[in-house]
């Protein structure tokens, strides 16, 4: 098996142990973290992203989802999105050759990222290249792409946001209009070019309208981490910071778009 040059992100949950800890007391805790890793494990979350896409049948405009039933993954090697969960981190990488597959690598960013919050009150930290890389589902992963994301993630990352090196941001910002649609057009306050889940906020419609519904848990998220680690309170001093600058955009009005 040879190398393939991928888009790559390793993520890793930030609030992970504490909600271990609190599964071992508390069902409703224990249950949301089997539900999820439920939903995404045996391809869940690829067949999840895949199922949105467009689909022309003989009977018109589908979902792939509406097309393929539960075969969905079928669509795999038109895409070759490959997700690998382990404990609390993810590895997810989309072959650089196919830009639909990497516009899926940042959907399937802001479903984990949705999903952990607003379930666990959890947030993320990763770290985000383009390289070598041999991925497979359920097998190998290696290659200098992942040890570079890891890196990026452990030594760059910090606060909960995903730092993009600047060779992916070079090849991204070709490809995607200066990364605009993913909240990375511009770099962060150290720098670096970055995203993070007030960027999905921003760029996803359905949460236009749930300005209080998200400000509400990024207080509960602050309280958690108050009263459990004081000291990680730099994290969500970041989001909060980040949070009051978009704020004024959102609304109450919810839109489904």
């Amino acid at each position: 098996m040879e190398y393939q040059e991928r888009l790559t992100c390793f993520i890793d949950l930030l609030g992970f142990k504490g909600a271990v800890d609190q599964s071992l007391t508390q069902d409703e805790v224990r249950s949301r973290l089997v539900d999820i890793f439920e939903e995404f494990r045996e391809g869940g979350l690829e067949k999840l992203i895949y199922g949105t896409v467009p689909y022309f049948s003989e009977s018109g405009l589908v979902s792939l989802a509406d097309a393929y039933g539960e075969d969905i993954l079928q669509v795999d090697s038109d895409y070759g999105l490959v997700i690998t969960q382990f404990s609390d981190s993810f590895v997810i990488s989309a072959p650089a050759s196919n830009l639909a597959s990497c516009e899926m690598l940042f959907r399937c960013l802001a479903i984990i990222e949705m999903q952990f919050f607003f379930n666990l009150g959890m947030l993320m930290r990763g770290g985000m290249t383009v390289g070598k890389l041999v991925h497979k589902r359920g097998g190998a992963l290696f290659g200098p792409a992942m040890n570079e994301a890891y890196a990026i993630e452990s030594q760059l990352a910090h606060f909960p946001r995903v730092v993009v090196s600047e060779q992916a941001f070079l090849f991204l910002d070709e490809r995607f209009m200066g990364l605009k649609y993913y909240g990375v057009a511009i770099r962060d306050s150290d720098g670096l070019p970055a995203f993070d889940i007030i960027s999905f906020f921003l760029n996803w419609k359905y949460y236009h309208g749930r300005k209080t519904e998200i400000h509400k848990q990024l207080l509960l998220v602050e309280k958690d981490i108050s009263e459990r680690s004081p000291t990680a309170h730099p994290k969500i001093e970041y989001l909060l910071q980040r949070w009051s600058k978009y704020e004024d955009q959102f609304t109450d009005a919810e839109n489904t778009d």
